[in-house]
């Protein structure tokens, strides 16, 4: 009767691993089938390009500058960005070919970062188009809030475009 049990036992655990099996088996299929559109869009899209005729008209720097501008505001969160803040918005400001009135930087800072609001200060009273925006609450928050923060603020604007600190940076050392 011993010798029963130890052959139900393992006759028991191969029934498992069928089982087990079966469900991995079921698995695959249903992800392979699922990535199936995938791999019809991956196609389609691979060879539907090279029919697409792509427009590449390219207007002059005359045509460009003829072209009326729209009110752009250009939304910078700093926190603890001290090191960064003035050589950035001093590079925004003198590579950008866009009317002076035409567009405005905030600077969202918060309350307790002295070091960033000693700079945000400055930037002001240099530039007639920048504004530093404090935030209600201490920081840190998140980028998320405290660009929120400012958008609340100044909604009403035309154009947003958000851009973070640390890109621009990237972006100045590259050129």
């Amino acid at each position: 009767m011993g010798n029963y049990m130890v052959i139900n036992k393992y006759a028991t655990y191969g029934r498992m691993i069928n089982v087990v099996y079966y469900i991995g088996l079921v698995f695959v299929i249903l992800l392979i089938l699922i990535s199936l559109d995938d791999l019809i869009w991956d196609i389609y899209c691979l060879f539907s390009h090279r029919k697409r005729k792509i427009d590449t008209k390219t207007i002059s720097y005359r045509e460009l500058q003829e072209t009326i501008p729209g009110l752009l505001a250009v939304i910078v969160a700093a926190y603890r960005e001290e090191d960064v803040l003035e050589a950035v918005i001093d590079n925004l400001i003198d590579t950008n070919h866009y009317p002076d009135s035409m567009y405005h930087v905030f600077l969202g800072v918060y309350p307790n970062d002295i070091r960033t609001l000693e700079i945000a200060d400055k930037l002001p009273k240099k530039y007639k188009n920048v504004h530093k925006i404090v935030h209600v609450i201490d920081g840190p928050s998140s980028k998320a809030d405290n660009i929120n923060n400012v958008i609340k603020i100044y909604w009403n604007l035309k154009i947003k475009t958000i851009l973070d600190l640390k890109v621009l940076l990237y972006m100045i050392q590259r050129m």
